[in-house]
């Protein structure tokens, strides 16, 4: 004869209590937050000039076109050194050779079609000594220089100018924070988080200066850069007046 015998489950208060636990406490519930942003500019006046220049040369001989181009760039380099461009600061970032075949204005090849060949020489520049910027590149031109482009102004020291940008954009956050916590009635606790961003190095036109050593110098304006910085803070924020 079998007998079955049923035992009641403790329910979860009295199993605690046995257990010696007592009640978990509720979650915590997270802080109320105040997220604001901040961002910091910082003007200076540009130290250092970048720029790609070179030389082009045609000729239906390949070997005199390539050899005319190094000639000139020969020149050219030698034009540099004697204005104390660094070596650092020059930098071959194109040479190139293409075949052409010369065109009728119809589109149809030309009788007899005599083959060109463009020979191009391209180099990197950066140019230290901004007072004298004009003066260089007119010597430049002089020794033979046909192409120039991309030219642009920046500064040497830029991790300071990045610094203070991001210095300034803290200070401009928490200005916005104390002013929208005490609009708000409330007080402006700790920092929870912090995150910063900042934008390239731009050109501003708005007050340039134009650089001209002397009558035969070409006239280049240098005007300002700019650097912002921007951050995006998030405070803890409790009830009550903000403290003075």
């Amino acid at each position: 004869m079998f007998v079955q015998r049923l035992r009641s489950r403790p329910t979860l208060p009295v199993l605690a209590m046995a257990l010696g636990l007592t009640a978990l406490p509720a979650l915590a519930e997270t802080p109320a937050q105040l997220t604001v942003s901040g961002v910091g500019q910082v003007v200076a006046t540009p130290d250092m000039a970048r720029l790609t220049l070179g030389v082009e040369q045609r000729d239906t001989d390949p070997v005199a076109a390539m050899n005319a181009v190094s000639e000139a760039i020969t020149r050219i380099t030698g034009v540099l050194e004697a204005q104390d461009v660094a070596p650092r600061d020059i930098q071959t970032s194109a040479l190139r050779l293409d075949y052409r075949l010369p065109h009728s204005a119809s589109g149809a090849l030309s009788k007899p079609p005599e083959p060109e060949f463009f020979a191009a020489n391209m180099l990197d520049l950066r140019l230290r000594d901004m007072d004298r910027l004009g003066a260089v590149l007119q010597a430049l031109l002089e020794a033979g220089v046909t192409d120039i482009r991309g030219l642009s102004f920046d500064v040497e020291d830029r991790k300071s100018l990045q610094d203070e940008a991001l210095r300034l954009a803290v200070k401009d956050a928490r200005a916005k924070a104390e002013l929208m916590a005490e609009a708000a009635g409330v007080s402006l606790g700790a920092v929870l988080s912090m995150s910063d961003s900042a934008s390239p190095i731009t050109p501003q036109f708005a007050a340039p200066r134009m650089m001209m050593a002397d009558a035969e110098s070409l006239p280049i304006s240098g005007g300002e850069i700019d650097l912002s910085g921007q951050v995006t803070i998030v405070f803890s924020i409790e009830p009550g007046a903000a403290e003075d």
